[in-house]
Order: C-alpha cells, then structure tokens, then sequence
C-alpha cells in the first residue's frame, strides 16, 4: 500500500476514489465487511466502452462484501478471529488431496510447505486459577500475536480449545523452524497480564504433495506430543525427531486430532 497512495486514500476515507487516466477513467470502491473495509474493488474504462454507473458498481461491492462476511462467519472462530476447524478441515482435503498443490514442483515430491501444531502450556491450570474468561484473553491475545509474527499468505487456525495450527506456505523446515522458534520466544517473553509466563509447545512437519490429512497431522502432532513430555516450552520437528529414532507413540493425543 506504501507504493499505491490512491489504494490507501480509498482505505482511510472509506470512499470511491477517482482518477483520470489518458482515455479513461479508473474508480476505487471499498468493500466493506463488518463496518470495516477489507477489499477494494478497481473499475478501469476508456471513454469508447460503455460506462456502468457508480450505483451499480457500488452494489457488486457491497454484494461481495456480504458473501465474504458469511464465508468468514462460517470458517472464522469467534473468539480469535482465527480459520477454525471447519476451514482446517476444508484446507486438508483440497490442497492435500488435490493436483493443485503438486503442481507447484515439477516433481510433485519436494515439500510445498510446513505444518504446525501448537498448544498453550498448562492452559487448564490458568482457567482453574484465573478463571474462564481470563483464559479467553490469552487465547485472544495468543492469536493476536500469532497475526503479527507470522507472514500474510500463512495460514492461521485455532482448532480449538487451546490448541492452534499454522501452515508455512512455500516454506523449508529450516526457516520454519526459524520462524516457529521465534514465536515461542515472542510468547515466553511476552506480558500476560496476571500470569509470571505463558509458554506455547509446537511440533511441525513438512507438507508433501498427496500426503493424507491424517498421516499430516499425526507427524506433527508426535513432535508436539515429544515436546510436552521432555519440557515443553520448545519446538521440534518430526523429520528431525525420526532421523534421531526420538519418536514415541502419541496414539491418546491423536485422538484429540481426528478430522474426518
């Protein structure tokens, strides 16, 4: 947006913005979503091409808007504001079971990605001694600071209780790595108000093209499951946990993770 000033102007005033071009026009709408603006909509004509209105082109806008509103209140958790477990669900069934994601590499074998399970240390206890409602505003500000310390074009879930998913788009498990500890830095350092620290444990795994959701999920969720018996408070990644025969089984926690 720093490189589009019309993009932003149409943002922060909340109005169709206007531009002349050499033999036309270009019209910035904002859609709105909840009050807010969460997309424009640009509309370019030369003079020779029949003009639509500005009411009419207001009413797609707003059309789109209302579908992406009830999208997003059908696969966003309301407490968060995060994907829930519906879009999880939806998300493993189309890019794992689909071509799409394959094509990407022309081999259709490297790792597309990353996938990660994280889970909020001993959240039972800050419910029993806090309170319900406390334990919400970590969740909330848990989430908050996930948004901000992860790229825009990763996904982000809560799928649920105190229990999180982030997928690293086009990301190697050395960088995930990277990120994913940095995050758990960023949460142990972190000021929860009432509470000395909140820790978060996280297990990932690579993503491969064709790899069933299931088979997904228990890899990471051995590395999560590994962290939570030798400390917690740390980050460790299935692949590197099998090279080093570290594995145990996590057949009761995976229980937890069914999807289908």
């Amino acid at each position: 947006l720093e490189s589009h000033s019309t993009l932003q102007e149409c943002i922060e005033s909340q109005q169709m913005i206007s531009i002349n071009l050499k033999n036309g026009q270009r019209k910035i709408f904002p859609i709105f979503e909840q009050g807010n603006v969460s997309g424009l909509l640009i509309y370019e004509y030369v003079q020779t091409e029949l003009i639509q209105s500005d009411e009419i082109i207001q009413a797609i806008a707003m059309v789109y808007g209302n579908h992406q509103s009830l999208l997003n209140h059908h696969q966003r958790d309301g407490l968060t504001g995060l994907y829930n477990r519906v879009a999880l669900q939806n998300w493993l069934s189309k890019a794992l079971n689909s071509d799409g994601i394959a094509d990407r590499r022309a081999d259709g074998e490297g790792s597309v990605g990353c996938f990660a399970l994280l889970d909020i240390d001993f959240f039972k206890r800050i419910n029993d001694t806090q309170g319900h409602l406390y334990g919400d505003e970590v969740l909330h500000v848990f989430a908050e600071l996930m948004r901000e310390s992860f790229r825009f074009n990763d996904q982000l879930f809560r799928y649920g209780g105190e229990e999180f998913v982030a997928v690293l788009s086009e990301t190697d498990l050395d960088t995930a790595l990277t990120v994913l500890e940095r995050f758990r830095t960023t949460i142990s350092q972190h000021n929860f108000a009432q509470l000395n620290q909140v820790t978060v444990t996280i297990g990932v795994s690579e993503i491969y093209p064709r790899l069933q959701p299931g088979k997904l999920i228990e890899r990471a969720d051995k590395a999560l499951y590994y962290g939570k018996n030798h400390g917690r408070n740390q980050v460790n990644a299935y692949e590197w946990l099998e090279q080093g025969d570290l594995m145990t089984s996590s057949d009761d926690r995976l229980e937890n993770f069914k999807l289908f």
